[in-house]
C-alpha cells in the first residue's frame, strides 16, 4: 500500500490487489489529530480486469451446435452478438456488471429427403437465462439446441 500525501489534510491511499482478490471487501480508514480519531468504513469492490461471459451450445444427442447466434440484452436494448464455433462454445468478454438476458436464436437446420430440400428452426432449451454478472466470469451459460421433427 502507498499513501500520497496531497497536502491541506488530504491524501490518497493506493493498494493494488492481485488477479486472484476479486470480490467485495471494506477498507477502515482513521483519521487522526493525534489524539482523536474519527474511523470510517469504506466498501471496495475490485472487478476481474476481463469479466467473461460463457457457455456452450449443445443438440438433443449432446453434440456440439456451431453458428448459433447468442444475443445478449440489458433492459430493451441488445448489447453484443457473439456466435457458437465449431465446439459449440461461445465466449462474451469484457462485461460491466449489470443483469443481462442471454439468448440465443435458432440456426436453421438443412434436412434432404428424396423429394424435397427444407429449412427449419431449432428450439431451446432454456429459451433465455437472466444472469447478474458481478466480479467474477461467468462459466455454464449453456443451452439446449431441440432438433425439429
Amino acid at each position: 500500500m502507498t499513501l500520497t500525501d496531497l497536502g491541506e489534510g488530504r491524501g490518497v491511499l493506493v493498494r493494488t490487489p492481485g488477479s486472484d482478490q476479486a470480490g467485495e471487501y471494506e477498507a477502515a480508514v482513521v483519521a487522526t489529530d493525534g489524539d482523536l480519531g474519527t474511523p470510517v468504513t469504506v466498501p471496495i469492490v475490485v472487478r476481474e480486469a476481463d469479466v467473461t461471459l460463457s457457455g456452450v451450445v449443445i443438440d438433443d444427442y449432446g453434440r456440439p451446435v456451431e453458428g448459433v447466434l447468442i444475443k445478449l440484452s440489458q433492459g430493451n436494448r441488445q448489447v453484443r452478438e457473439v456466435v457458437t464455433d465449431a465446439a459449440g462454445r461461445y465466449r462474451i468478454p469484457k462485461l460491466a456488471p449489470g443483469e443481462y438476458m442471454v439468448r440465443p436464436d435458432r440456426p436453421m437446420k438443412r434436412e434432404f429427403t428424396p423429394t424435397a430440400h427444407r429449412l427449419s428452426a431449432y428450439g431451446f432449451q432454456p429459451r433465455s437465462h437472466l444472469v447478474t454478472v458481478g466480479d467474477r466470469d461467468m462459466l455454464g451459460v449453456d443451452f439446449e439446441a431441440i432438433s425439429p421433427d
